[in-house]
């Protein structure tokens, strides 16, 4: 009785582009292990979702809500056994934060046997998080880390370790690298210069300083670094990794 044993799994991730990109992820493992991986965003999406079949049901946060309130009204809630929250900080967002609020108080509500597992790097109120969905908490001081996480804060030309001591003093600010950006950028890369895959990941507020970014880097590293040039692939947080590192790789076979 797939209402006693629950044969649907539903990942919730904030763009169309992730859940595109999972969705290929996760075929092959599909294909294996002989469950159906189906993507809910846009116009894609079968409702009412087929009964007794195993299913991993890849999602937007809206097509999650009628995923949700389908099966429930249908009477088989019981069906769905595991929910995984991608960005899980998404619920405080302004436009879509309320939509997968709802969607987590109406799961521990009223389907409190379907696990929930959320996921997410900038939460600041972890422990408030968890005490709301009565979970368990899991951080980077919960495991330890395969690669050994260094955190430093820039202030000012002072490079400071995580609890305030001094560890670099920077040089002065130049004309086209004020906040240093570069110049951090080339030490990174620089210490890692015996990696082959080694890369740099800067993170941006905005989609127009993400491209005004890329470009910078981009112009400083093909004078700095190698007479080829290096790459600097600009993203949002929206885009398909596998297509940014599909580019890439065409890029090095160019330059090969």
């Amino acid at each position: 009785d797939s209402s006693i044993f629950p044969s649907k799994v539903m990942m919730i991730f904030p763009y169309v582009s992730l859940c595109i990109e999972k969705k290929q992820q996760f075929q092959e493992f599909g294909d294996k292990l002989d469950f159906v991986v189906e993507p809910f965003y846009d116009h894609h999406g079968t409702f009412p979702l087929p009964t007794r079949v195993r299913q991993l049901c890849i999602s937007t946060i809206e097509k999650a809500e009628r995923i949700f309130t389908s099966l429930f009204e249908e009477g088989r809630g019981g069906e769905l056994g595991l929910v995984v929250v991608d960005e899980l900080h998404f619920v405080g967002e302004n436009s879509r934060g309320c939509l997968l609020e709802s969607l987590l108080t109406r799961l521990r509500i009223f389907l409190p046997r379907c696990q929930i597992v959320g996921m997410s790097a900038t939460m600041p109120n972890l422990g408030d998080m968890t005490q709301w969905l009565g979970a368990e908490k899991f951080d980077g001081q919960d495991f330890k880390r395969p690669v050994e996480l260094l955190e430093h804060v820039v202030c000012g030309r002072e490079l400071l370790h995580k609890k305030g001591n001094v560890k670099d003093l920077l040089p002065a600010p130049a004309v086209d690298d004020p906040d240093l950006l570069v110049h951090l950028a080339m030490k990174s890369v620089a210490s890692s210069c015996g990696n082959d895959d080694g890369s740099l990941l800067v993170f941006c507020p905005t989609v127009k300083e993400t491209e005004a970014v890329a470009k910078q880097l981009k112009a400083a590293f093909g004078q700095r670094l190698s007479p080829s040039g290096s790459e600097c692939i600009a993203g949002t947080g929206e885009g398909d990794t596998a297509t940014r590192q599909s580019e890439l790789q065409r890029r090095r076979n160019a330059v090969k």
